[in-house]
């Protein structure tokens, strides 16, 4: 019986794990995405500062570190359209698309590693 239960256990781990997983892209998948999906909405959560600097063009900005993010996203944003989210280095955006998730959108990939993957990988960036 402990065995049965352990090995159930270890099957819903897996599967939440594996559930996880599978919305994080890497830059060639997200840039597929970006490019073929009709109606994407393109969300880079960076400080404001960070997005004048450099983005992914097209992206909208709403800062992960405000109190009202998840608020902001809700208003601006279609929860029924493809949300493509990144950030730096992807820890926030890992949250980010658990929350946007939560809160009924239906289709959210993040950018996984971020930015710096894809500003290595010599993918086009632009400035506010």
């Amino acid at each position: 019986m402990k065995k049965i239960i352990g090995i159930a256990l270890l099957l819903s781990l897996l599967s939440f794990c594996t559930n996880k997983s599978r919305y994080s892209l890497s830059v060639e998948a997200f840039d597929t995405m970006l490019q073929q999906t009709k109606d994407v909405q393109l969300l880079d959560i960076r400080s404001p500062q960070e997005f004048k600097n450099y983005c992914i063009p097209g992206a909208h900005n709403i800062d992960f570190h405000r109190a009202d993010f998840l608020n902001m996203a809700i208003d601006s944003l279609d929860k029924a359209k493809p949300v493509l989210v990144y950030c730096l280095s992807g820890k926030r955006s890992k949250k980010a698309l658990e929350m946007l998730k939560r809160s009924g959108f239906t289709t959210v990939y993040e950018l996984d590693a971020g930015l710096n993957a894809w500003t290595q990988s010599g993918k086009p960036v632009g400035a506010e």
